[in-house]
C-alpha cells in the first residue's frame, strides 16, 4: 500500500509539493501549540478563576485539553501528506473503540464524576 520513499525518484515538483506538504505541516504544529498555549490554557485558568476551582483540579483538565488538540494536529499533519485511508482507519477504529469504552465505564465515570461534584460543591 504504502510504497518507500526513494530520493533519487522524486521529480522537481514531487519535491516541491513535499516541501510545501513540510512546510504546511509545520506551520500547523505551531499553530497548535500557540493555540494550545495562549488560548486554552489561558481558557482554563480564568475559568478557574471564576468558579473559584483549586490548581489541582484545573491540571487534569488542561491536561486532556493538551493531549485532545494534540490528536486533532496530528490527524491535519497526516491529511496534509495525503493519508487519507489510514485517516478513514484511524477514525473508524478510535470511535468503535470510544463506543465500546464508553459503555465499559460508563457506570464507573458516573459515580467518579458524582464524587467529584460533591467534592468541589461540598453540600
Amino acid at each position: 500500500m504504502f510504497e518507500p520513499l526513494i530520493i533519487e525518484n522524486i521529480t522537481s515538483l514531487d519535491r516541491t509539493t513535499l516541501a510545501l506538504q513540510i512546510v504546511t505541516s509545520i506551520i500547523v504544529i505551531i499553530a497548535g501549540i500557540i493555540i494550545d498555549r495562549f488560548f486554552i490554557k489561558k481558557s482554563i485558568d480564568k475559568f478557574g478563576e471564576r468558579t473559584e476551582l483549586d490548581i489541582h483540579h484545573l491540571k487534569p483538565l488542561k491536561r486532556v485539553a493538551s493531549i485532545a488538540l494534540s490528536i486533532l494536529v496530528f490527524f491535519i499533519v497526516l491529511g496534509i501528506f495525503g493519508l487519507q485511508d489510514f485517516l478513514l482507519g484511524a477514525f473508524a477504529a478510535a470511535g468503535f473503540t470510544g463506543i465500546v469504552i464508553g459503555l465499559a465505564v460508563r457506570d464507573v465515570v458516573s459515580d467518579l464524576l458524582t464524587g467529584a461534584l460533591l467534592y468541589i460543591y461540598q453540600p
